[in-house]
């Protein structure tokens, strides 16, 4: 999902969770997780695609809590 549509579908309230998941290819870089409220799961992406995957985990809770989020799960 992008992170322009995340930010629609948080405003209307259909996310209900977001987490913090290593990369499977690299595990010293995190990736978020979304979930609507249909319990479909989406990957955040960037506007032009690409998935936001950082070893900042603390980057990753700011976009996090930009969404509206207070608070995420986190799988180490």
């Amino acid at each position: 999902m992008k992170l322009s549509r995340a930010r629609q579908q948080s405003v209307m309230k259909n996310l209900i969770e977001a987490e913090l998941i290593r990369n499977p290819s690299n595990t010293s870089e995190w990736f978020i997780m979304l979930h609507k409220k249909t319990g479909k799961s989406f990957m955040l992406a960037n506007d032009d695609d690409s998935i936001i995957v950082s070893s900042d985990m603390e980057q990753l809770l700011s976009v996090v809590k930009s969404l509206g989020f207070r608070q995420a799960i986190v799988h180490t």
